[in-house]
């Protein structure tokens, strides 16, 4: 009877930690997604911030492709291990990583549709995104279900917050982190081969 009690609450604390994350990750995508619009149609963000990926840009390819797959890798590794670590912020940081990382999105999306067309844009972009977005977005509703658990323990109620970073470092090990190397390969390695087959015919 007890050891049923006790199979009967894990399953449902596991329930519950589920509906959670897909709840964040659903919280996310929306923020995501709002501030990809805002980027696309801001007339003032638009050139400061192209001026600086234009920058970035020409950094970048002076190195490698192995040495630049590993560099887009840990950038992108390190940023989303950030914010799942410092979503105990009440998830205020993945919050603002979505933001800023939507709003450069719209903002290279409505530049390239200007400047290379939307095939090109889309070569350009979907090869790696695919795999690249969705996994942002992982890692970011990971951060937001940590700052949840943060959130809930400032109102006095029970919180599980180290064992919500704990499950949400695993999580983001086994899924995001080998889908942020594949999609870094793929960025360095298919992308530009893509965007030429289009772009050049």
């Amino acid at each position: 009877m007890i050891l049923s009690r006790l199979t009967y609450s894990l399953r449902g604390k596991i329930s519950i930690r589920k509906r959670r994350v897909w709840t964040s990750i659903l919280i996310s995508s929306i923020l995501f997604t709002a501030s990809m619009i805002i980027g696309f149609i801001s007339d003032t963000a638009v050139i400061s911030i192209i001026e600086g990926l234009v920058e970035l840009s020409k950094f970048l390819t002076g190195f490698p492709p192995p040495i630049l797959a590993i560099l887009i890798f840990l950038n992108n590794f390190i940023k989303s291990l950030l914010v799942i670590l410092l979503g105990f912020l009440i998830g205020i940081p993945p919050v603002v990583f979505l933001a800023f990382n939507g709003l450069i999105l719209g903002v290279v999306v409505r530049y390239g549709v200007s400047s290379i067309g939307l095939a090109g844009t889309l070569a350009s972009l979907l090869p790696h995104g695919v795999i690249e977005i969705p996994s942002t977005l992982v890692a970011s509703a990971l951060g937001l279900n940590v700052g949840w658990e943060a959130l809930i323990g400032v109102f006095g109620m029970e919180s599980r917050v180290k064992a919500t970073v704990a499950h949400c470092l695993k999580i983001f090990l086994k899924v995001v982190a080998p889908l942020l190397a594949i999609a870094a390969f793929i960025e360095v390695y298919v992308t530009p081969l893509i965007y030429n087959l289009v772009a050049y015919g």
